[in-house]
């Protein structure tokens, strides 16, 4: 048997020598139509600004919506819209300044390259900015979509704050007992004035009629301890409505306390399916790639023994063909 090893060795050294890894370009040696501006530090600063405003919303809820009957808690939630109205506002001038900025940069680029001569041609200069114009687009389309998504549900939770507010104001009897006084005004205000005189001058031709009695002190006692007692049962009957009230505030806060955890482990669940989902996803990709390498493998393995055999076979042909 001849040694092998010296030619298998030349091979090996000749397709090292064919096979080298690409150097990396340096800074110098980058091409110049690279574009070097912050339109992709704005855009993570923007997106940073929008995620601590959807930590906010999630921070402030359970307070927001709860129902209270204190004018400061309503003016600090007034305050509070106020202020997010103005950052969202904020927010939509940063990103119409950003996509603005992006049609200028594309319309530069475009005349540029309509001025290049005919025989210049750079396919890799017009791939890259064609895929640069497309991922910016793709980046200004997600931050819109997520900030219209943001002021959606903040503008769903002030529907939902401004209906507690109007339950709470037809819970509150006071209110039941302002608007009767406005309705009885409402009505008084149309009837005419001929009535009004008619009504007056029949009341003081009552008056006239009907003899005038004097009371005693024993009579004028018994309507004072009367009186004292009908106030006692109202004062009474006032507090248990109070009480009744504030234990409907207090029901009202428990129910959407109790929303709010159900709404939490709504979102777990859907969150939990996702991860199912993506889970059984990676698995049926897995299983794929695992079956094409055991498929390759199994070509390698009988590529190599065949050619293991068709070796030896001319191995032992050699040694024959010496031996003659």
């Amino acid at each position: 048997m001849t040694d092998l090893t010296p030619i298998f060795n030349q091979c090996v050294n000749i397709v090292q020598s064919e096979i080298k890894p690409k150097r990396p370009l340096h800074s110098k040696e980058q091409p110049l139509y690279l574009i070097k501006d912050t339109f992709n530090k704005e855009c993570i600063e923007f997106y940073q600004i929008l995620s601590n405003l959807s930590q906010l919303i999630t921070e402030i809820k359970a307070e927001y919506l709860a129902v209270s009957d204190t004018a400061s808690s309503s003016a600090s939630k007034d305050k509070i819209d106020e202020e997010f109205n103005t950052r969202v506002q904020q927010c939509f001038k940063k990103i119409g300044a950003l996509e603005s900025y992006e049609q200028k940069r594309q319309q530069m680029v475009k005349a540029t390259l309509s001025k290049r001569w005919f025989f210049q041609d750079d396919n890799e200069q017009d791939l890259y900015f064609t895929t640069e114009a497309s991922h910016r687009h793709q980046v200004l389309r997600f931050l819109m979509e997520s900030l219209v998504n943001l002021s959606k549900t903040y503008e769903k939770m002030q529907r939902k704050r401004i209906q507690r507010e109007k339950q709470l104001n037809s819970l509150n009897f006071q209110n039941i007992n302002e608007e009767l006084e406005r309705d009885l005004d409402n009505s008084r205000v149309f009837t005419s004035l001929d009535q009004i005189q008619q009504d007056v001058e029949k009341e003081e031709e009552k008056e006239e009629e009907t003899p005038q009695f004097e009371m005693s002190q024993e009579q004028i006692q018994e309507l004072e301890s009367e009186n004292k007692e009908l106030l006692n049962l109202k004062t009474v009957q006032l507090k248990q409505v109070d009480n009744i009230q504030q234990s409907i505030l207090d029901i009202v806060n428990i129910q959407n306390e109790l929303s709010f955890k159900l709404q939490e482990q709504g979102d777990q669940i859907n969150n939990l399916m996702d991860t199912h989902s993506q889970v059984e996803l990676e698995v049926k990709e897995g299983n794929r790639t695992l079956n094409k390498a055991t498929r390759k493998n199994k070509r390698g393995a009988n590529y190599l023994v065949t050619i293991c055999i068709v070796l030896g076979c001319l191995l032992v042909i050699i040694d024959f063909l010496k031996f003659i």
